[in-house]
């Protein structure tokens, strides 16, 4: 069997806070619980930004804080905004400004894969870098998704 090799680059990124919706999951459940809010999500996405609902949004994410070592975690759908103009039922999350290990994944079937290879089998250290534990870690979709169904992943981490 032949294994592609993954590239991993380190980037600096400015921070951003995001507008969107919020479930409570665990890895278990979160291949049906993170669609789903996707699904609850997407027809909402227009109110924060003030754009007609079959534009196109711009750039949004999948935002997983507080994560927990026994595998629970929150999981956001989010477009960029404006904090103090939130839509009802809706809340800002804030991804930090700070360095990212960014993974670039072909589709969703490959995410699970990503993630496990960020957090699991990526020489961090080897790189000069350690994977902060703490911080969100997040997808961005933009428009390549719309095109041909990738986007990225960015995994916090702090230098060595």
């Amino acid at each position: 069997m032949i294994r592609e090799k993954i590239a991993v680059d380190i980037v600096a990124l400015p921070e951003v806070v995001a507008i969107g919706l919020k479930i409570d999951t665990h890895f278990e459940q979160a291949a049906k619980d993170c669609p789903a809010l996707w699904q609850a999500f997407m027809p909402r996405m227009h109110e924060v930004n003030g754009k007609r609902p079959e534009d196109f949004h711009g750039e949004s994410y999948g935002i997983s804080t507080d994560m927990q070592e026994h595998g629970a975690f929150t999981y956001w759908a989010a477009v960029p905004g404006d904090p103090d103009n939130i839509p009802a039922g809706m809340q800002a999350v804030r991804l930090p400004q700070g360095v990212y290990a960014r993974c670039y994944v072909a589709s969703l079937e490959k995410i699970g894969e990503i993630y496990t290879f960020l957090y699991q089998r990526w020489d961090a250290a080897r790189a000069g870098y350690a994977v902060n534990y703490a911080a969100p870690c997040f997808e961005r979709y933009d428009e390549t998704y719309l095109t041909d169904g990738s986007f990225a992943i960015y995994v916090p981490v702090n230098k060595q």
